[in-house]
Order: structure tokens, then sequence, then C-alpha cells
């Protein structure tokens, strides 16, 4: 189903508040679609996690597919995060098949659990399904609200450019009783799902939590965003972010290859 002007304002609205808080903190933000750089610069930080969804030589990544640089005064990367869309009739077949890490599927080795299902979340979670990785934020920017504009950016995007039915991440157990995943990130519904091998980490015997929210509960949230209660983003009243014109509000993605 496709956005009332309405809806559609209060995400671009959103989307145009939240670059205007970035560049506030004299920081940039590039939309990029060649994943080979993201996996590089994961590796080249040494990040804890390099999710293979990510990584092009495990994932088809050729369509409805894009990741968020963040870059200093100096051009360099200070954060990361990414998106992909799958089409799918349960999420959960994905995660079951492994096809949510490697296209095609994931092949286990010998000494490798597979993921078992601890709970189903109480939604199907079908359609057009977001799931989103790789966020990394240097050190020196961490505390600033990236860690909640790179999720709530990217799901606008999503939301708006490929009519998104659900928005996902997962997260490990360690994180479930802090406050990222729901306040930071921003999902209302986080449940435990799986434990065995987690490609991410490269690690038997992970607790994996997923969290998710629908397009409503994305929409809803963004008419919110004033009152956020660590990172305010700014909205103007409904009256005026139903002004906007659509056709300025296309996503252009930055084609690193050339």
């Amino acid at each position: 189903m496709s956005l009332s002007d309405a809806d559609f304002g209060v995400l671009q609205w959103g989307v145009d508040a939240i670059v205007d808080k970035i560049a506030a903190l004299n920081l940039s933000l590039v939309v990029e679609t060649d994943f080979s750089r993201l996996i590089e610069f994961l590796r080249s930080i040494k990040a804890p996690l390099v999710n293979p969804t990510f990584d092009p030589r495990q994932s088809d990544l050729s369509a409805r597919s894009f990741w968020l640089r963040i870059i200093d005064q100096d051009g360099q990367t200070v954060a990361s995060h990414a998106q992909k869309v799958f089409a799918t009739g349960d999420f959960y077949d994905l995660l079951i098949s492994g096809e949510l890490w490697r296209s095609g599927g994931l092949k286990l080795e010998a000494n490798q659990q597979p993921l078992e299902v601890i709970e189903f979340s109480p939604v199907k979670l079908a359609g057009n399904v977001a799931h989103a990785g790789s966020l990394w934020v240097n050190p020196r920017y961490r505390k600033l609200g990236l860690s909640s504009y790179l999720p709530y950016f990217s799901r606008a995007l999503c939301c708006r450019n490929y009519s998104v039915d659900f928005f996902t991440c997962l997260v490990l157990e360690t994180l479930v009783d802090s406050p990222i995943p729901m306040l930071a990130y921003g999902y209302p519904h986080v449940f435990p799902s799986f434990y065995g091998w987690f490609p991410p980490s490269q690690r038997n015997e992970e607790r994996v939590h997923i969290c998710y929210m629908s397009k409503q509960e994305l929409i809803d949230q963004f008419r919110q965003l004033n009152s956020h209660p660590l990172f305010m983003v700014p909205m103007s009243a409904g009256s005026e972010i139903q002004k906007l014109d659509r056709k300025v509000a296309k996503l252009t993605f930055v084609d690193t290859d050339h």
C-alpha cells in the first residue's frame, strides 16, 4: 500500500530534520550502494561483528539495499549503518534457512549449531521486510545521537522508497537489558527468538533476540520525534508537513564505483 501524502510528508520532514541534526555535529551523511566499501571499512576498524547479510560476496545486494556513511570534515568515515529489503512469506524462514545471511541459504560446518527457535514473535513478519545491521559509531562521536539518527533515517528511506511492511534487526542477549534496542534504535518489540550459531559473531550458543516494528508504528514514531526522550528532533506542525512536494523527495544514491 502506498503512503498517503500526509504520511509521506511526515517521513520526509523527519529525514530532513535528522540530516540537519547530523550537520549540526559538523558531519555529513552519504547513501552508498557499494557494499564492498562497507566491508572494507568495517574490517579496517576491526569491528567486532561483520554481518554477512551486507557482504556482497555472500549476499545479493544488487537491489533494495543501501548503507549509510557518516563522514567528518576531513572526509573520514565515523559511522555506518545498512539496510536490505527482503520479499518473504515469513521472516523466520530466512533465519531458519540462513538465507538472511547468505543468498541461497547457509551451509553450516560440522561444529556449527543450527539456530533453534526459542520463541516466535506474535506477529507474522511477511511481505517486504527490511533488515538492518552494521551499525557502528566512532567512540569520539558516541552519545551524540548517531545510534538513533541512523536507524530512524534508514527506516524512513526504506518505507518511502521500497514500500516496506516491517522493519527488523537482531541483537544479542547482552544488549537486551540495556536501553539500546528500544530507546536508542527505536524498536517497540524485542523478543528472544533463536539459540545457536550466529553468523555475524561467528560463535555457537548465541541467544539472539529479534527487534521489529510495523510500517504504521514507524510513521507514528516519526510523528513523535519532537518528544524523543534522548535525542529530540524538532518537527513542524502537520499542516506544514503536508505542503512538502513529493517530487523533490526522491532518494539519491551515491555510486562509489565511478
